[in-house]
């Protein structure tokens, strides 16, 4: 079940269909809606893509992060070309696949969590003398790792 405050890797892949027209603008999306208990608080997490940068011949891997709404409780996923405004063309036709989501909270808490705590500072120090056609080097790397 969704909840919410939670952190969602998206991923998928679209390309155009070999038949379709090269789109001049407008965008896919992938994602999902969601509304507290009373089916209100409407929420709209979206991975967008441009249609313009999709090809006939390949697929294009879109993924990145998005996070369900704090009053979460009630979740459907979606695939939506907008209209209006001209942003939906007659003739381009989308193809989507693999559509992956998984809820990686925890995982991206513990890594936030890390980098904030530790922070490493590396400091190096050289010594360099010369007596007469002798050079002497010496070198000393001090490593203080600190967590807050």
């Amino acid at each position: 079940p969704i909840t919410g405050n939670r952190r969602i890797y998206v991923e998928y892949y679209a390309r155009l269909h070999p038949d379709s027209i090269q789109p001049t603008g407008g965008s896919i999306r992938v994602g999902w809606q969601t509304t507290n208990e009373a089916n209100a608080e409407n929420s709209w997490p979206l991975q967008a893509y441009a249609l313009a940068s999709l090809r006939k011949d390949g697929w294009t891997k879109v993924s990145g992060y998005l996070d369900t709404a704090a009053s979460a409780a009630k979740w459907r996923m979606l695939v939506s070309i907008p209209g209006g405004s001209g942003a939906r063309e007659v003739g381009v036709r989308v193809q989507v696949d693999d559509i992956r989501m998984i809820d990686v909270t925890d995982a991206y808490a513990a890594q936030q969590s890390a980098a904030a705590t530790a922070t490493a500072v590396t400091a190096l120090t050289t010594k360099v003398d010369q007596q007469g056609t002798k050079v002497d080097a010496q070198a000393q790397q001090l490593t203080d790792l600190s967590s807050g």
